[in-house]
């Protein structure tokens, strides 16, 4: 899965080179110059922190900090699965595992003991929360409820607004899709196509209807309703062009 930085300048993706293992790269949109980051090997799912000079990753059962400017990957916390994508704000970091019964889960960025921040709601079939991504206040934040279905494949069962201190959310309707935000606009999934649809972040609610942005975006595990997309803070978006992660354009 391919992140913009902050600023929209740069990206940041899991490349495999067919002489080594996978590893993150550092791209800046203005060069087709690619930069390598020494001790990624193996890397999934990178995310910027808020000032652009470092990366969080996941990697053989931990999450892992490595600073732009230099120097080895830092253990943050243990991670048990897959990390499935993570969001940073401030000195806080949230990301999520793709495993059975997991909620979002909160870790400081220095590092320490992850705690969840959100609780499965098992009478509406949620198995596992993913996608975080923090909104502009620093507490709020975006995260995708999934669930099963009868045939054991993942299935999205709604978009939800979530806090840091409160255990309450809000569902956003009819999205069920990851999501992110950025510009005043809500940017998810409408089938396979990226949307953007206006978004109050403080009031918490959708206006208008949603406008279609590029078509044709891969949609890939986890949950087959992850759509592999990336939105800066200044309304730039990176996505992969295609149908199967095979024969994808960036």
């Amino acid at each position: 899965i391919l992140s913009l930085s902050p600023d929209g300048t740069r990206l940041a993706f899991v490349g495999a080179p067919k002489d080594g293992p996978a590893r993150i790269y550092i791209r800046s949109l203005d060069s087709e110059e690619l930069q390598s980051l020494p001790g990624t090997e193996e890397a999934q799912y990178p995310f910027w922190s808020p000032d652009g000079n470092s990366l969080a990753f996941y990697v053989t059962g931990f999450l892992r900090r490595v600073e732009l400017t230099g120097g080895s990957p830092r253990t943050l916390c243990p991670a048990p699965a897959n990390v499935a994508g993570g969001t940073w704000s401030g000195n806080t970091i949230l990301f999520s595992l793709n495993s059975p019964n997991a909620p979002i889960m909160r870790v400081p960025a220095e590092g320490g003991t992850a705690e969840p921040v959100t609780e499965l709601d098992s009478k509406a079939g949620e198995s596992k929360h993913f996608a975080p991504f923090f909104l502009p206040d620093g507490d709020h934040f975006l995260y995708l409820g999934v669930g099963r279905t009868s045939n054991g494949t993942d299935t999205a069962t709604g978009l939800y607004v979530g806090s840091l201190s409160s255990k309450s959310r809000k569902a956003l309707q009819p999205v069920g899709s990851n999501a992110q935000y950025a510009q005043g606009h809500l940017v998810f999934m409408d089938g396979t196509s990226v949307a953007a649809q206006p978004f109050d972040p403080v009031r918490l609610e959708l206006a208008g209807k949603p406008t279609v942005i590029a078509t044709n975006v891969l949609i890939g595990v986890p949950a087959l309703v992850r759509g592999a997309f990336s939105v800066a803070r200044n309304g730039t978006i990176a996505f992969l062009h295609g149908v199967s992660e095979t024969t994808t354009t960036l």
